[in-house]
């Protein structure tokens, strides 16, 4: 069958539909930063995260995402740390303190584990879970690779909709979603042992 417009791959139409500025540099999404909690951080600075959008996001998790807001957290830690708007094309990010308590018995090990992986400082204590990030790049990381990611990937599902069955349920969405993040942490970790090689 030949290549259509409609069956170029995401990448090929990301390519082509992205905007540049008059130097040819990616004509990104605007960063909206809030300040953050009184006794939290945001993982990254604006342009931390421009850099990472340039140059380690792939551009067709980019195409069509209308802005980032960086938010003060309004609840407890991770109730979200972030959340994807599909009507806006938004991704919000919440702010975080670098060290916390999660208490209960439906503790996210999931989130634990990729903590871990990154060398967060995880001490249990009966149904409790402490928290300690050894410094903000850490956590940053760790917030790019999982959370950010994960947001991104709820994106290129939504901008990229038209290719796949519309009746996926919440599940499958954050299975997807949970699978981009792979991605991310993967091609970061190749291009980090390339460059030390």
């Amino acid at each position: 069958m030949a290549r259509s417009y409609r069956t170029d791959k995401p990448r090929v139409i990301a390519g082509r539909r992205l905007e540049r500025d008059d130097d040819g540099e990616l004509a990104l999404p605007p960063i909206l930063v809030r300040r953050p909690r009184k006794g939290d951080v945001h993982p990254f600075t604006s342009t931390t995260l421009q850099r990472l959008l340039r140059t380690e996001v792939p551009l067709e998790y980019v195409h069509g995402l209308r802005r980032i807001e960086m938010r003060p957290r309004l609840g407890e830690v991770g109730e979200p740390f972030a959340y994807y708007l599909p009507d806006e094309k938004a991704i919000i990010l919440y702010s975080l303190p670098q060290e916390w308590t999660w208490s209960g018995d439906d503790l996210p090990e999931l989130f634990i584990l990729t903590m871990e992986r990154v060398s967060a400082d995880v001490r249990y204590r009966g149904n409790r879970v402490h928290i300690r990030w050894p410094d903000r790049d850490r956590l940053a990381l760790w917030f790019f690779v999982e959370i950010l990611a994960h947001e991104l990937g709820h994106h290129h599902r939504n901008q990229y909709r038209i290719r796949r069955s519309s009746a996926w349920n919440h599940r499958h969405e954050e299975l997807v979603a949970r699978l981009h993040s792979e991605r991310f942490y993967d091609a970061f970790l190749r291009r980090r042992t390339s460059a030390r090689e």
